[in-house]
């Protein structure tokens, strides 16, 4: 299936200035590929990881985008949910984010994101969390600009 990959400028930011992290060196923008995992309990995952799209884009400054991944967890008849990249945080390594899925299939919750950096700047991995209701990991990859033209 092909998603249109259009991206909605956010401009909220989730820490006061003190706390914002420094300009961070690497190209964000473009599409990364990859998955989220849910906890493991004693070792045994419960859930199947969760391959997704994110789409980084820089509008006047301020860091946004949007998340694509299958339904998983929602029982209406959606084959995809979506989600906007909000308070995106990007410096010294590392970054943080709170994913809002943008009501499709009734869903509509936020889930922070905190993660990790690659030196290369093409990978991110970290944990994510829903409160303490919900918890797991995630990792990014950068898709070559090439390749990423393709999905639009």
């Amino acid at each position: 299936m092909i998603y249109d990959f259009e991206i909605h400028s956010i401009s909220q930011t989730a820490f006061p200035e003190s706390q914002r992290m420094s300009q961070s060196p690497f190209d964000i923008e473009g599409v990364w590929r990859g998955h989220y995992h849910y906890r493991r309990i004693f070792g045994i995952s419960l859930m199947p990881s969760v391959p997704c799209y994110a789409v980084f884009k820089r509008d006047d400054g301020v860091l946004s985008g949007q998340i694509y991944e299958p339904n998983t967890f929602v029982r209406r008849a959606t084959d995809h949910l979506e989600a906007d990249i909000l308070n995106l945080e990007l410096g010294n390594g590392l970054i943080r984010f709170r994913k809002k899925y943008n009501g499709t299939g009734g869903v509509s919750h936020g889930i922070d994101y905190r993660g990790e950096v690659s030196n290369d700047g093409r990978r991110i991995h970290g944990t994510w969390s829903i409160g303490w209701l919900s918890s797991g990991t995630f990792e990014l990859e950068k898709e070559d600009p090439e390749k990423s033209a393709t999905l639009r």
